[in-house]
């Protein structure tokens, strides 16, 4: 009775002195505001939508999808990218950094149990004759064993293990983020790659329908030379004409090469790759689709602010780790098990033993050392807040330029078609002026390297169209569609301040 009372007393003096740790503690946890996450309201872009749904380059639509490229409607590019995702090293990076990311918080929530473990020793020992053991242990050798159950179990009272796990999942969700940033990047690389290919292509057989006019009118300028009809430095003219269009074909076929090197190098595979990678069918004159609800809260979904969000999250939680160590730190341990001087009589009742006892760790003086880690945290949200709003800003400009140059170029091109056709009528006109000798040899070659360079800028254009509603989609976060989850650290770091 009076052995239990002893404990009671124990116990007690644990309580109190926890308690008045605890008050002693909170007295000295420096505080301070925090900034709130920006609203959707703070940068309002309703009006730039509205403006350019008004656009005969806009229609009212859907949210990007995810497998957004499926909709120019090339079996190609749906291949490359397929193998992209498969075999891209950077796409495998980013899923490593997220399997690191997943795997500290397993370990961050584990401080949230419970120890529980075993142990088993043994030991032969000689004791000294002149130690503090008496007979008959002095002098003799025995063989010691103990097994044992071991727990220990840390009272996480003010939250700092909680809050830690919290900004572990906090980073593990940035990393799921960057993982689908990563993957926005090589898809949308590929099909620039891609459309790259497909505008040089293009220039390379407006090019070469252009070599076959100039050879026919070189042909045409020779034959009227032989007859008299024009002179030998019209001749040298044209040819000198087809010379340069021959060196700019050639110029284009680098580029076509180099633009297959690449999206063999994007696909994971070696510069042999490049053979396969046929000419591209997918084109996009189309309106293109824009959401009628499109606001900057949207555009928050995009992969690389959730980055930005979560990692606001992970500060706000380290914030409260960091008021935490201001606290008593308390934790309780026991041990039970069998403990013996000789081996033979290990599992003999009168063998068993226990213990269990409480820790406390009060921080007193530590040289101003908790105090500068909390005062980093702050200014380490601050950043991660400044960033979220700069990234915020940021994506409202990128689609409202997108935006822009979607519906410039595309009525660039609607005007560009325009002049072409009326540079090829030109062209005609002028040919059959020169076939009549009602023209001289300088007009049909002026009007005909018009006609080539007219050519050139349509197919250009047409590239610098498909490109554009590429990053647009890309400024929309590409389909991406991560569900957000309120700041409710943040709410609670508030509310401690």
């Amino acid at each position: 009775m009076r052995r239990s009372r002893g404990l009671g007393y124990r116990l007690a003096g644990v309580a109190l002195v926890a308690a008045v740790s605890a008050v002693a503690g909170c007295a000295f946890v420096p505080s301070r505001n925090v900034q709130a996450l920006p609203s959707a309201a703070s940068y309002p872009m309703t009006k730039s939508v509205t403006q350019a749904l008004a656009s005969p380059e806009f229609r009212r639509g859907r949210w990007p999808a995810d497998d957004w490229w499926t909709g120019f409607g090339d079996a190609q590019l749906d291949s490359l990218i397929a193998a992209a995702l498969a075999r891209n090293p950077d796409l495998d990076i980013a899923r490593s950094r997220l399997i690191l990311a997943r795997q500290a918080v397993a370990v961050a929530r584990s401080g949230l149990l419970p120890d529980l473990g075993a142990s088993a020793s043994v030991t032969r020992e000689k004791f000294s004759a002149n130690g503090l053991f008496p007979p008959p242990f002095a002098g003799a050798t025995y063989n010691q064993g103990q097994i044992s159950l071991d727990f220990g179990y840390h009272l996480d009272l003010w939250g700092r293990a909680r809050d830690e796990f919290r900004a572990r999942l906090g980073e593990a969700r940035a990393a799921a983020a960057q993982a689908a940033e990563a993957r926005l990047i090589i898809t949308t690389a590929v099909a620039s790659a891609y459309f790259q290919l497909q505008g040089d292509l293009a220039r390379l057989q407006v090019t070469g329908e252009g070599l076959a006019q100039r050879k026919a009118f070189e042909r045409l300028v020779s034959l009227r030379a032989a007859n008299g009809l024009e002179t030998q430095l019209a001749v040298k003219q044209a040819q000198a004409d087809v010379a340069s269009v021959e060196a700019n074909i050639l110029r284009l076929q680098n580029a076509v090469a180099g633009d297959k090197h690449a999206l063999a190098a994007l696909i994971g595979e070696g510069p042999d790759a490049a053979s396969r990678i046929q000419a591209p069918t997918s084109y996009f004159d189309r309106p293109f689709p824009v959401p009628a609800g499109l606001s900057v809260d949207l555009l928050a979904r995009r992969p690389d602010i959730m980055v930005r969000r979560w990692q606001v999250e992970a500060a706000a939680q380290e914030i409260g780790a960091a008021r935490a160590g201001f606290y008593p730190n308390i934790s309780l341990t026991a041990q039970i098990g069998k403990q013996s001087v000789e081996l033979s009589q290990l599992f003999d009742p009168g063998s068993d033993f226990a213990l269990v006892g409480p820790a406390i760790h009060l921080p007193i003086f530590e040289g101003g050392r908790l105090r500068a880690a909390l005062n980093a945290r702050y200014a380490q949200y601050d950043i991660a807040v400044d960033r979220y709003r700069r990234a915020l800003i940021g994506a409202a400009r990128d689609v409202a330029d997108r935006m822009a140059t979607v519906e410039s170029v595309t009525q660039e091109l609607a005007r560009q078609t325009e002049a072409r056709q009326a540079s090829e009528d030109a062209y005609h006109l002028a040919m059959l002026r020169y076939r009549s000798g009602l023209t001289d040899y300088l007009t049909v070659l002026l009007v005909q390297q018009d006609v080539l360079r007219q050519r050139d800028i349509e197919a250009g254009l047409r590239a610098q169209r498909l490109q554009a509603v590429l990053a647009l989609i890309k400024a929309l976060g590409g389909g991406y569609g991560q569900v957000r989850r309120s700041p409710a650290s943040s709410v609670r770091i508030r509310r401690q301040s």
